[in-house]
C-alpha cells in the first residue's frame, strides 16, 4: 500500500534535465549549423555512464553524434552533433544506463526539435 511513496521517494533522489541550450524543448527554428546540444541536470552525475539515442518506431531523426563529455562537475553533458535542415529531431536520455554520482537512475527525458532553413 506504500509503494507510491517508495516510488515518490526514489524518484525525489534521480536527476533529472532542468534545460537544454542552445534551444529548448519543442523548439521549431533551431540553427541546423548547431554543432553542441547541451542537458543540464539537477544533480551531479557519475561522469562515466551517459546513454542517448532514438525511440524505437518514431518518425524523428536522430543528429549525427560526435563526441559526447562532462563538464559542470558532472552536471552537464555535452553533445557534439551535425545536424540537416529542415529536420524533425528527437533525442531521449535513457535514464536507466546513467547514474547520479551516489548511485540514483537519471529519470527518462526526450528533447524534440525540428531544425530550420541553412
Amino acid at each position: 500500500p506504500k509503494i507510491k511513496l517508495y516510488d515518490y521517494a526514489y524518484l525525489e533522489r534521480c536527476a533529472k534535465v532542468i534545460s537544454t541550450q542552445p534551444f529548448e524543448n519543442g523548439d521549431m527554428t533551431v540553427n541546423p549549423n548547431t554543432a553542441e546540444v547541451v542537458f543540464n541536470f539537477d544533480k551531479k552525475l557519475d561522469g562515466v555512464r551517459y546513454f542517448f539515442g532514438p525511440k524505437q518506431n518514431t518518425t524523428f531523426d536522430y543528429p549525427k553524434v560526435i563526441s559526447v563529455t562532462f563538464s559542470n562537475d558532472n552536471k552537464t553533458v555535452l553533445m557534439k552533433v551535425q545536424m540537416k535542415p529542415n529536420t524533425q529531431y528527437e533525442i531521449n536520455v535513457i535514464g536507466r544506463m546513467m547514474r547520479t554520482y551516489d548511485g540514483y537512475s537519471v529519470q527518462d527525458y526526450s528533447l524534440t526539435f525540428k531544425t530550420g532553413d541553412n
